[in-house]
């Protein structure tokens, strides 16, 4: 076999098992405001445009207003599950980072972010809206997982000119979660209702509840993984645009929240960088999944690399295998098969290598929607 052929399975091969044992890590931002904070409004325009330069596939935010008539007991209450004394204005990155001078410095989200996105979770979840104030939470393991699962309602609350972020305005769950497990390789779902008017849901796993110790500056409490109802959603601007906010340059590999490829039919549509490589060029494999219909449950997703009529199914890139996708209604979400690399140098030359995707019924007998197909090939 072809020396890059060699490589280049042996590569996908060292992906698909690093993604088969550590599912995309949604990262969860609690931002903690309060009245007659100079600060907070800064630091909510802050996290408002971070969110919107990553989207809501990448970072979830739940913002808590601790004091005042917007506020409700369980936020300071989240709150103090961290401090002693709520420190205000504040962001908890995963429950883990305690994200210094956040309105001022606004590379420190960036860092916090970056830290904890390619942190390994052991599974992936989504939060679907079944029609009214009726969500699901999934949770798909790849790992067994046990914790606590957190699920919160929030609005956009606007103050003083500022827009506050994904407002609490109802845990739906203790603020503290309620237990979870889930084995490994299972699925779960969990049904939830909402009791308040509400703009979206955000629904996260953390470590199991702890006691709130009598005096500390910094507890952490780390989250597993997170997400939120509005994902693959556009996501409103906030106003006005605070001109001292730097726009973020997304790091390698993160998927944009609006992505360039429409969504018109339903169906699978591959992504690659280019059709032809050479060494040293960027390399990554995404499939947008575009859902017209209801919400899907348990799709099987194929992604099958043709190496000269070898075929090779990922994420294992065995003799067979598969994604189980859950799609929501009218919308994309993208499914990372090949995270980005940089293409070896002298590895040869080959073309006409292929790579297919396409979804069918669970029953795997029928074809789901359309398929898609990318022949590519290199060079020294």
């Amino acid at each position: 076999m072809n020396r890059l052929i060699q490589y280049f399975l042996i590569s996908a091969a060292l992906f698909a098992c690093i993604s088969a044992y550590s599912a995309p890590r949604t990262v969860l931002f609690e931002h903690f405001s309060q009245d007659l904070c100079l600060t907070c409004p800064l630091t909510a325009e802050a996290v408002a445009n971070f969110r919107n330069d990553y989207g809501y596939d990448s970072v979830v935010i739940v913002s808590y207003w601790i004091q005042g008539d917007q506020s409700i007991p369980d936020g300071m209450n989240r709150g103090r599950e961290y401090y002693n004394e709520v420190i205000t204005p504040s962001v908890v990155a995963d429950g883990v980072i305690n994200v210094p001078n956040p309105p001022q410095d606004y590379q420190a989200l960036v860092d916090a972010w970056n830290a904890r996105r390619n942190e390994p979770s052991p599974c992936t979840m989504a939060v679907v809206g079944t029609g009214g104030n009726n969500y699901i939470i999934q949770v798909d393991a790849e790992q067994a997982v046990s914790g606590q699962l957190v699920v919160v309602a929030y609005s956009y609350f606007e103050k003083d000119d500022h827009v506050y972020p994904c407002f609490a305005r109802e845990f739906v769950t203790p603020y503290f979660g309620e237990p979870i497990s889930v084995a490994a390789g299972e699925s779960i779902q969990i049904n939830k209702t909402v009791s308040v008017a509400h703009d979206g849901v955000a629904a996260w796993i953390h470590t199991d509840a702890k006691a709130i110790p009598g005096a500390r500056r910094f507890d952490p409490w780390p989250v597993l993984q997170a997400a939120d109802s509005n994902a693959g959603a556009t996501i409103p601007t906030p106003t006005p645009e605070p001109e001292h906010t730097p726009t973020p340059t997304p790091p390698q590999g993160t998927p944009t929240a609006t992505p360039d490829i429409p969504c018109e039919n339903l169906g699978a549509t591959i992504s690659m960088p280019s059709n032809f490589f050479s060494g040293g060029d960027l390399f990554y494999l995404d499939v947008y999944l575009c859902n017209t219909e209801n919400t899907q449950y348990n799709v099987p997703l194929f992604v099958i690399l043709d190496v000269y009529g070898q075929l090779f199914f990922a994420p294992s890139f065995t003799e067979f295998d598969m994604y189980n996708i859950t799609l929501p209604p009218n919308q994309q979400i993208m499914q990372t098969v090949l995270p980005d690399f940089f293409w070896p140098h002298g590895a040869g030359q080959a073309d006409g290598i292929i790579f297919y995707a396409a979804m069918t019924n669970p029953e795997i007998t029928d074809l789901f929607g359309e398929l898609d197909m990318a022949v590519f090939g290199w060079t020294n």
